[in-house]
């Protein structure tokens, strides 16, 4: 796994997240991106694939309440080569997944209030100790606000000409 030093997404509740992955397994769930770790923590983000014991992706966002998980309701079965966007706002309510530019959940359920915290973000396990991420990651690229049309095509564009998903 990996992890970062905190950062700090305390003066923003909008994120989104772009990651290029090959997930190699579905036999259990596993974390590929997340702010703070997780169960219990408030004002987070969060990114498994697969989610559960399933063929599935989940997300999760949240400011004093969190949203998730949200689980695809289309299966996406290993081994897999995705771009995912992960778009969350505390605020709007908002929370959705696109996989290779084209939507596979959303939400639009309490996140509570408030920011995104001042936490770690942890790659391919919770924590660092729990559900760990079994494939290979490309590019991850996480940004405090929602971006335009345009930006999220260029970002998508971008992650794709390293993970070549599609």
């Amino acid at each position: 796994f990996l992890v970062t030093n905190s950062i700090d997404f305390t003066a923003t509740d909008k994120i989104t997240l772009c990651a290029g992955v090959r997930k190699l397994s579905d036999a259990a769930r596993g974390m590929l991106t997340e702010l703070g770790t997780g169960s219990g923590v408030t004002n987070i983000f969060n990114l498994s694939a697969p989610a559960a014991a399933s063929a599935t992706y989940s997300i999760a966002s949240g400011g004093t309440i969190l949203s998730g998980p949200h689980t695809t309701p289309t299966n996406y079965p290993a081994p897999r080569t995705g771009v995912l966007r992960l778009v969350g706002d505390i605020s709007a309510p908002f929370v959705s997944l696109h996989e290779n530019a084209v939507s596979a959940t959303s939400s639009i359920g309490t996140q509570g209030t408030g920011n995104y915290g001042n936490y770690p973000a942890y790659f391919f396990r919770r924590g660092g100790t729990t559900l760990p991420f079994n494939g290979e990651e490309y590019a991850n690229i996480a940004v405090g606000k929602l971006l335009t049309a345009d930006q999220i095509t260029a970002l998508e564009t971008y992650v794709n000409g390293a993970t070549r998903a599609y």
